[in-house]
């Protein structure tokens, strides 16, 4: 099975944190699975129920309030879980 890359949007100011990772894992080769990054896709009702959650196991970002100028990255996975909620 394979999955296509996730794009995300975030935070100008996130960019630097996230260049530094692909400056290290990318360009540098340190691309074991402890410098591999993960993260939650957390599907939510319109009253904001969790009701579910999809686990991203390999490259993912990191969270980031503010709302001013944004950039992208493309990610990509090796596996996903799907969780629904309890």
């Amino acid at each position: 099975m394979s999955f296509p890359d996730l794009e995300i949007t975030f935070a100008e100011v996130s960019v630097e944190s996230w260049q530094k990772w692909h400056e290290h894992f990318v360009i540098k080769g340190n691309n074991s699975e402890k410098d591999e990054k993960s993260g939650t896709l957390t599907l939510l009702s319109p009253n904001g129920q969790k009701m579910a959650s999809i686990k991203l196991h390999a490259p993912a970002g990191e969270n980031d309030e503010e709302h001013h100028m944004l950039a992208s990255a493309h990610l990509y996975f090796q596996q996903m879980e799907f969780q629904p909620a309890s």
